[in-house]
């Protein structure tokens, strides 16, 4: 269970694609390595994002999170500023993630994915003096509302061969490690630092970690696969 877990690659639906396509190239400036009609590739990091069209009127959205160093985490709020508005709540703009040892900002994207910079100091050492798209280590979160929540839980910690990043509540579990997390959510639940609910739609997460793994869900549209670590 003490193996490290790391997100390599993942793959969100967009009604937007030409506008996700656009805020994430020249934005937020990730390198696109693919782009068709159907779908964009960024590198970020050590992963993959990627975005798939969907012409459905659902307006699929998710809620993501990329590494970056913690010194950093004060020109990442600029950096951000210059092109999207930092999600805010009574605690302000910036948040410390005590139970994380972390710091975070959020902002949304134009397909309306709640994307998070969480810093931590084991980072500090990759660090550049000034934020940019460089900084990004890769994806760190990704999260999973889900309806059968007691469950998803047990089936994906024993499936992954993982543990609790963080300890648990009956409505929250971070799995894996601070490398990388799966954070499972009950559908309707508030993510934070927003009081917009989460809601299901479908994704493919590829994972690095202790074992081979095929993940599906009954009750939600999710693939999850896991290489094990060489």
């Amino acid at each position: 269970m003490g193996e490290q877990m790391r997100i390599v690659d993942v793959e969100f639906k967009t009604h937007w694609l030409d506008k996700v396509t656009d805020f994430y190239q020249n934005q937020v400036g990730l390198e696109l390595i693919e782009k068709d009609d159907q779908r964009c590739v960024f590198k970020a990091g050590w992963s993959r994002l990627k975005f798939v069209l969907d012409e459905s009127s659902e307006g699929p959205w998710y809620h993501f999170a990329f590494h970056i160093p913690l010194s950093q985490i004060e020109s990442a709020m600029r950096w951000a500023e210059s092109f999207a508005t930092l999600l805010q709540n009574i605690e302000g703009k910036r948040f410390y993630l005590g139970h994380r040892s972390a710091e975070a900002i959020y902002f949304e994207d134009p397909s309306g994915n709640i994307v998070e910079l969480i810093g931590r100091k084991e980072y500090d050492a990759k660090a550049l003096d000034d934020f940019s798209s460089e900084s990004i280590l890769g994806i760190a979160e990704v999260g999973l509302p889900v309806v059968e929540f007691d469950a998803n839980d047990r089936s994906l910690r024993r499936q992954l061969g993982v543990g609790y990043a963080v300890d648990p509540t009956n409505s929250y579990a971070a799995i894996g490690n601070r490398e990388g997390m799966l954070v499972l959510i009950r559908e309707r639940q508030h993510w934070f630092p927003t009081k917009r609910e989460a809601e299901i739609f479908p994704m493919k997460i590829a994972l690095t970690g202790p074992q081979r793994a095929h993940v599906t869900f009954a009750a939600v549209p999710y693939l999850i696969e896991m290489e094990r670590n060489a």
